[in-house]
């Protein structure tokens, strides 16, 4: 009795150790699996950022650019200093719940897109450098002109079209095989972007509609929501209707912007065309 009475606070001792170290492990635990949450599970995966790509088209494209290098009213994310954001989890906290007192709405979106949408533009920063681009700018400034007719609908430097977006300073925003898709195949924007309705649309998504009084419009999308919409047409004049009273309203799947193929431009020539669009003349 003696022994055992004096091994007791011996065999005391030993379980409570061993009650505490398992307990002291339980917040390491928990830390651990709170800091795995944060992680984006879909970062890196080139599949999951071709769907983030697609998402981000739809929905952040109208602030913030195709390719996230800014636009009216969202910044560049690409090259941009993210004020809000440290880490990922940071900036699907940002996209979920928007940012209070800006133009930055929340997303309803399940988590698992936000964060594919994420890995985009995580593997856009990843990329982002200052562009090397060698060629002729002079030769840019004749195809825009001429050769392209890209000025009739294309603004760069205050000069120019106001059908398609502004231009200026494009490749310090825009990779230039992103530029080079764009030119080679204008409705790769719609790719992989679906509207709730089922159809595809991109970040200058094209109608066509038929007017009260039977007048055939065909333009670009400046606003829409459920009861309205305003379309500037190919002749930049502006229209504005509610839905109710067109007699058709057509979202077409593809871009009005022309293809230009190896034959009509070459990649040297579109090379020259974007250090046009980039730099200002030299003096």
């Amino acid at each position: 009795m003696r022994t055992l009475a004096r091994r007791l606070p011996l065999l005391v001792f030993a379980i409570v150790a061993v009650v505490l170290g398992s307990t002291s492990a339980i917040p390491a635990l928990a830390l651990a699996e709170e800091e795995e949450r944060k992680q984006n599970p879909y970062k890196g995966n080139p599949d999951d950022i071709l769907v983030g790509k697609g998402l981000f088209r739809y929905y952040c494209a109208g602030c913030h650019g195709m390719e996230g290098g800014g636009g009216f009213r969202g910044p560049d994310l690409v090259r941009g200093q993210l004020t809000h954001v440290v880490d990922d989890h940071d900036m699907l906290e940002v996209v979920r719940n928007g940012i209070q007192g800006t133009q930055m709405p929340p997303q309803t979106l399940p988590d698992s897109n936000l964060w594919r949408m994420i890995a985009f533009i995580t593997d856009l920063r990843s990329k982002a450098r200052p562009q090397e681009l060698s060629g002729d700018w002079e030769s840019g400034r004749e195809i825009f002109n001429g050769k392209g007719f890209c000025s009739g609908c294309h603004m760069v430097r205050g000069e120019g079209g106001r059908f398609g977006p502004d231009l200026t300073g494009l490749g310090n925003t825009r990779p230039w095989e992103s530029f080079q898709e764009a030119m080679r195949e204008p409705s790769a924007q719609f790719k992989n972007v679906l509207q709730a309705d089922g159809r595809m649309a991109g970040g200058y998504e094209s109608v066509r509609l038929v007017t009260p009084a039977g007048e055939r419009i065909t333009g670009v999308v400046r606003n829409e929501d459920t009861y309205t919409i305003q379309v500037l047409d190919q002749e930049e004049n502006y229209h504005s209707y509610r839905k109710s009273e067109l007699r058709e309203l057509t979202h077409l799947e593809h871009s009005l912007m022309p293809a230009y193929s190896e034959s009509a431009l070459s990649d040297q020539e579109l090379m020259d065309l974007l250090i046009f669009l980039t730099r200002p003349p030299e003096e």
